[in-house]
């Protein structure tokens, strides 16, 4: 939620940031060169909670003085300024727990505090909702932000990046970025320091979106409908998987900047293959463990553990995949009726 946008931008010099969270989207956006990182958050128990439990993994960022921490509102607040940032994002709260932070009507007020070259990020879960819904929520960002690409993290989670023109990625500076000590130390975390794994999880650019989205209606202040989802199921929708799984959009040919010759193009565009493939299985694997199904516990389990072994075998310098063929080779934690 952080690093997306900023790797996606040239000089970002500061940023508004909708709940704190763990603090852990704020402190990532404190990069070199960002002047100043606003966050607002709307309850001070988490204000609270991140400052004495989470300190370790935010590197104590409400020490940070270039951070500008409000207890308010985060939409009333983008409301009453007229400041502009170059990035604006939102933590990772459900359309239906906080469906002010999902309609038109706020992704307008988010582009309306963009500077000219600002990036909007959302995140978007796959889980909770049904197919429309979903479409439903893409529809309302894209009608604000037409130049969107969808960004696939795992079987629970999306984001929308929204930029103020078609989406075009400097293969080489972005390269250099991720060898800077903070977005290293960074993304090591979680195994994106790599620039084909982070670019791995791109999906589609805006072409795609608006052909997915062209029926659904908008999710506005006034016709909140996402909010009203009757789905109970918590877990990720194999329908919104599935038609994700489906889009076509190679990430390659939003590079420029990939070397000097067709030999070193051609390899930057196998590695780009290697893991959005390995990522999508992994996906296939999480359809098996999440979603609602047919067949007995163990057979799913099988399943998804034969699909992360697909994974693993398409990349092997996957690390992800890896840790969770590691992880699920030890079988189901309880094979109870859940299961």
């Amino acid at each position: 939620l952080a690093y997306l946008p900023l790797l996606l931008q040239d000089n970002p010099h500061n940023a508004f940031v909708v709940g704190l969270g763990m603090g852990v989207t704020a402190q990532s956006l404190l990069q070199p060169g960002m002047e100043e990182v606003e966050c607002v958050e709307i309850s001070p128990e988490v204000v609270e909670a991140c400052g004495r439990c989470f300190s370790d993994l935010n590197h104590n960022v409400l020490s940070e003085p270039r951070l500008r921490l409000t207890v308010d509102d985060g939409r009333h607040r983008l409301l009453v300024t007229d400041k502009k940032y170059d990035i604006i994002t939102t933590n990772a709260v459900h359309p239906r727990l906080s469906p002010n932070l999902y309609t038109k009507d706020f992704y307008e007020l988010c582009k309306a505090r963009l500077t000219e070259d600002g990036v909007m990020c959302q995140w978007l879960p796959t889980n909770w909702m049904t197919e429309e819904d979903y479409r439903m929520l893409i529809r309302s960002f894209t009608h604000a932000f037409p130049h969107t690409s969808l960004w696939l993290i795992n079987e629970y989670h999306t984001i929308l990046v929204g930029a103020p023109s078609k989406l075009e990625i400097d293969f080489g500076r972005l390269t250099r970025k991720l060898e800077e000590e903070k977005c290293k130390s960074d993304l090591s975390q979680v195994a994106l320091q790599d620039p084909f794994a982070l670019l791995g999880q791109y999906v589609c650019d805006e072409d795609t979106l608006r052909e997915y989205v062209a029926q659904a209606p908008l999710n506005s202040d006034d016709h909140p409908y996402v909010e009203f989802s009757t789905v109970m199921d918590f877990g990720p929708n194999r329908f919104v998987l599935e038609s994700i799984l489906a889009m076509n959009g190679g990430v390659y040919d939003l590079l420029r900047n990939t070397g000097g010759s067709s030999k070193e193009s051609a390899q930057v565009k196998q590695e780009l293959s290697r893991y959005s493939t390995s990522l999508k299985l992994l996906v296939r694997a999480g359809l098996y463990l999440w979603c609602s199904g047919d067949e007995s516990g163990r057979s799913r389990w099988d399943r998804a553990v034969r699909w992360v072994e697909y994974a693993v075998s398409a990349n092997p310098d996957d690390q992800y995949a890896r840790y969770l063929l590691w992880k699920i080779s030890k079988g189901p934690p309880k094979l109870d009726k859940t299961w």
